[in-house]
Order: C-alpha cells, then structure tokens, then sequence
C-alpha cells in the first residue's frame, strides 16, 4: 500500500521502508541487470544508455529524472496533457510506446 494511501486511510505515517519507483536504489539496481544480461547475451561489456518510457511523471518521470536517464513521457496512460504540463519534466513526451521507442534509437542511432 503506497504511504499517502496509508495515511489518508489511518491518519498515520507509513511504517516500512517504501521500495519501487521512483527511489534511485530501483533505477540503480535495473540498471544492473540489464547490463548483466547485454554482457551475457552479447559477450561485451558495453554500458548502453538506459532509456525509462512511463505514463507517469510522478514514479516513472520522477525516477528516471533522479537517476540520469533519459525519460520519455507517453499519453497514453496515467498522464494527460488536458490537466497541464507534467510535475516532473521528462526528456522527450511521446503520443504512445511506440513512438517512444522509435525516439530513443533515433537518439542512439545518432551517437
């Protein structure tokens, strides 16, 4: 249960350590893994550019942001431009996934 959840419900703060976006101990700790598998499965030690694509400024934006990463905001779910301009501002705003995908191996092609 998120911790504003709990204490709209009980009145009282969260009493666990919260884990999950958008703490950067989550983004540390993907970013581990998939270095992991590109090293297994490619056979190099390359460190690719980790790109967070989410529908909400708020966890995934908000995380992506605190870690360094290129973050791209699709409307397609959570977020939606008619409430205003995100809270967290994302790298790049896509209409959907795919869009979103299709911007960040333009950005890696170029490199």
């Amino acid at each position: 249960m998120p911790a504003a959840l709990h204490k709209a419900l009980t009145g009282k703060k969260y009493p666990h350590v919260q884990y999950g976006k958008p703490t950067k101990a989550t983004y540390r700790y993907a970013k581990s893994v998939l270095e992991n598998q590109t090293r297994l499965l490619y056979n190099h030690s390359t460190k690719p550019t980790m790109y967070m694509i989410g529908d909400n400024p708020e966890s995934d934006i908000a995380g992506a942001n605190g870690a360094g990463w290129p973050s791209v905001l699709v409307r397609t779910g959570v977020y939606d431009p008619i409430h205003g301009s995100p809270t967290h501002g994302p790298t790049h705003e896509a209409g959907d996934f795919e869009e979103a995908v299709r911007w960040a191996i333009t950005k890696e092609s170029e490199k």
